[in-house]
């Protein structure tokens, strides 16, 4: 990466004034094809932006998830479906500074309420959150991500610029891209899994190529097919 990396140990709310996502449509459709660990599957987003609240919609058939976040990266929702069933509940609560979950786990029903820590992205969300990245800066930002997935904790994170202008080929067309790199661990551990995230380098910074693991630690690879925003 040229040039010096600015590290921002971030106080709190100071991630969310360095995430930008005013410049997403009021509508976006997106087809993925998705090379995952169990064989090749299409997935499907859908976005919609009112005013400072940015709604997503995204399936490959079988599961879907919708979840809301603001504009400055902040949470607020997140609903988990399965065969079209309701299986898990997540609201961000930024007034109580409370997480609110309420889900099936290893079959039987859970409520639990956790501390919500500032500077606190959900991972379900993170692709979408990035795009809103400084992009005019090479920054590293310290903040946590709260995973579902993983039984509901916090990982400490690092996001970085990998490198900039990157040509990628996508079923949509080539773009330059460029690309964050997402480290996560516990405390100053740092684990290097290889999140890294291609996005378009200009317009409205759609995601176009990811490289890299799931939510479980599982190869993943996922390549933009189809692309409609207004």
């Amino acid at each position: 990466m040229r040039g010096m990396i600015i590290v921002f140990f971030l106080a709190s709310g100071m991630l969310f004034s360095q995430i930008d996502l005013s410049s997403v449509p009021s509508f976006e459709y997106r087809a993925f094809k998705r090379i995952t660990a169990q064989g090749t599957e299409t997935a499907y987003s859908y976005l919609y932006r009112t005013n400072d609240t940015i709604r997503i919609y995204y399936t490959n058939g079988s599961e879907a998830n919708l979840y809301s976040f603001t504009i400055t990266g902040k949470p607020l929702e997140h609903r988990k479906y399965e065969s079209a069933k309701l299986i898990e509940t997540v609201i961000y609560d930024w007034t109580a500074m409370k997480i609110r979950f309420n889900g099936i786990v290893e079959g039987k029903p859970l409520e639990q309420t956790l501390d919500l820590r500032p500077n606190t992205i959900c991972a379900y969300m993170v692709a979408e959150v990035f795009r809103g990245y400084p992009w005019g800066k090479d920054v590293s930002a310290d903040f946590f991500i709260f995973s579902v997935e993983k039984g509901r904790v916090y990982f400490d994170a690092v996001l970085r610029v990998a490198r900039k202008n990157v040509p990628v080929k996508t079923g949509s067309g080539i773009y330059s891209a460029n690309v964050v790199k997402l480290s996560a661990g516990f405390a100053f551990i740092k684990l290097e899994q290889k999140y890294d995230f291609y996005y378009d380098a200009a317009g409205t910074h759609a995601l176009v190529y990811y490289d890299g693991v799931d939510g479980t630690d599982k190869r993943l690879t996922s390549s933009l097919e189809a692309y409609k925003s207004k």
